[in-house]
């Protein structure tokens, strides 16, 4: 016996849908959802790509307004003998080191040359880049800014300074590096008038009349770029190094 409530009695609507997804459904909805990930993805790689290219960019602007503001430091107080005997180092390339009575009267031995190494630029000077140097307004610091290989092709700017400017002795050196990786890099004077000496003797001779120094930076193997110039503002007279 049939009741008339029961399911056979109710009949089913010719259009009604069956139940589920078709395999053909599933296969659209996977491959939408694959190209959007993958454009989500690239969209995030690209932002975090940026940013990171960001970053590179201030980092590196900020290191060249440090180095910019430790060489015109050091130029702002620069000592340039004026005539007389001094025994603090004029503006040079010449390495410092202790005198050859130094080295007599100690029974040492002059040191041997960095290998690889060479001086750009040698002077003394009233500022210390270094904030844990302990100095004082009568404090003079031998300071010099080599370029040091890192590997065959590229080279690193460095700056030295030692405190006890002009006394003849072996005192520690304490370095920072300014610029890392470069093919190379040079220090041209700048004379009255505007012209630029590239060459010079490096003895101090050459710079008792100069009235500026140019960094030139040689960042990769086909360019040379001006990365800095600065005034050679200090003399003696005018620092009351009299």
């Amino acid at each position: 016996m049939k009741f008339p409530w029961s399911k056979s009695c109710i009949p089913e609507s010719p259009g009604d849908p069956p139940g589920g997804f078709t395999l053909f459904e599933m296969l659209i909805a996977m491959a939408l959802t694959a190209v959007i990930g993958a454009v989500l993805f690239r969209t995030w790689d690209m932002v975090a790509l940026s940013g990171r290219q960001a970053q590179q960019a201030v980092a590196a602007r900020e290191r060249e307004r440090i180095v910019f503001g430790i060489i015109d430091n050091d130029m702002a107080a620069l000592h340039i003998a004026s005539g007389g005997i001094s025994t603090l180092p004029p503006l040079g390339k010449s390495a410092i080191l202790p005198s050859e009575a130094y080295h007599t009267e100690t029974g040492t031995e002059a040191p041997e040359p960095e290998e690889g190494e060479s001086v750009l630029l040698s002077f003394a000077t009233r500022v210390s880049a270094l904030p844990e140097a302990a100095s004082t307004a009568e404090d003079v610091f031998c300071v010099e800014y080599r370029l040091r290989p890192v590997s065959p092709n590229r080279k690193m700017l460095v700056r030295r300074e030692r405190a006890f400017c002009g006394v003849s002795g072996e005192f520690p050196w304490r370095e920072i590096v300014l610029f890392p990786s470069l093919v190379t890099a040079r220090f041209d004077l700048v004379l009255p008038g505007g012209r630029t000496a590239t060459e010079w003797a490096g003895d101090g001779s050459d710079s008792a009349n100069a009235v500026g120094l140019r960094l030139v930076c040689k960042i990769s193997e086909t360019e040379d770029e001006e990365c800095f110039y600065s005034h050679i503002m200090a003399r003696r007279t005018e620092i009351g190094w009299e």
